[in-house]
């Protein structure tokens, strides 16, 4: 049998100790590095989403129209349903009533993702802050709103 450590200096038992410490700080540091490099990659992919949000709303043409109809020329949206619900209803009136939809369903997954804290809220205000406010202080918009299940974009104005 080789000899045992029983043997050797006692230095050596040192180095032993010291290299076992050397070992559990490396340890410490690669999960720290591990976390660092895991919430570096959730913020960059937090930031990407937001980006993607934001050039969707503002850059897509299809929310530009509704924008215009329910923001800017203060249609009432209680008075658009009623035009796409009749029987005599055009093709335009209905698109524009989808369109509608369409939007508000993007305002309701903005306020599932704050709500599940996947955008913060500051975000959201810097982002849609003024439109948000725009959806949520018009009674018509409110009404619509409560009548047709958009719950999340209520409880987060």
């Amino acid at each position: 049998m080789f000899c045992s450590f029983v043997f050797l200096p006692e230095w050596f038992k040192d180095i032993k100790d010291l290299a076992e410490t050397v070992e559990h700080f490396g340890v410490v540091v690669a999960a720290a590095w591990g976390l660092y490099v895991y919430r570096r990659d959730v913020e960059e992919k937090r930031l990407n989403w937001i980006r993607k949000l934001w050039t969707r709303y503002y850059m897509d043409n299809s929310f530009k129209d509704v924008r215009a109809d329910i923001i800017w020329k203060q249609k009432n949206i209680t008075h658009l349903k009623k035009l796409a619900e009749m029987d005599t209803a055009s093709d335009e009136d209905i698109y524009r009533m989808i369109a509608i939809d369409n939007y508000l369903n993007f305002f309701e997954f903005i306020a599932l993702l704050k709500q599940r804290h996947q955008l913060k809220i500051e975000e959201v205000e810097q982002m849609f802050g003024g439109t948000l406010d725009e959806l949520c202080e018009r009674d018509d918009i409110r009404s619509y709103l409560a009548d047709n299940g958009y719950t999340r974009i209520l409880m987060n104005s």
